[in-house]
């Protein structure tokens, strides 16, 4: 009797997985690799904060503030030095460079144009004015506050 189950449950068992194999619908999930995924643009209305390096003082103490309308407040106070004028406060706009990362162009009313690496929703870091990452060891990182 057990030399008889034995083939019936097999045979009905691969008669089985035939049978759901055509039955079963393969569905491939796939991502055009040409394509260069877009890292998204960090929530407005964050608050960064850091010292930045400095050449002729002991460091930037910065505070950068990107509002929900896509403009911006800096202030940057040159540590270690005894000018009136060590306080510094622009603004402007933001402009979103797409890309992995996002990188923020910080448009002045008056100064220069500032770049900032988008760290994921976590920090930003300055770069220089060719969008490359600055070549110095001192920190040039923002941290959200």
């Amino acid at each position: 009797m057990k030399k008889i189950i034995l083939p019936l449950l097999l045979a009905g068992f691969l008669s089985s997985c035939d049978q759901n194999s055509k039955n079963v619908e393969v569905v491939y999930d796939t991502i055009d690799t040409d394509t260069t995924l877009m890292a998204t643009v960090p929530t407005p209305g964050q608050i960064f904060s850091g010292v930045l390096p400095c050449s002729g003082c002991n460091g930037i103490n910065t505070l950068l503030t990107i509002n929900s309308d896509s403009s911006y407040a800096l202030s940057e106070t040159l540590m270690g030095t005894s000018k009136t004028d060590s306080i510094i406060q622009s603004g402007g706009k933001v402009e979103y460079i797409t890309g992995t990362p996002v990188v923020y162009k910080l448009n002045p009313t008056t100064g220069d144009i500032k770049y900032f690496k988008s760290l994921g929703d976590t920090a930003v870091q300055l770069l220089d004015a060719n969008m490359k990452d600055m070549a110095t060891d001192a920190n040039t990182i923002l941290r959200r506050q």
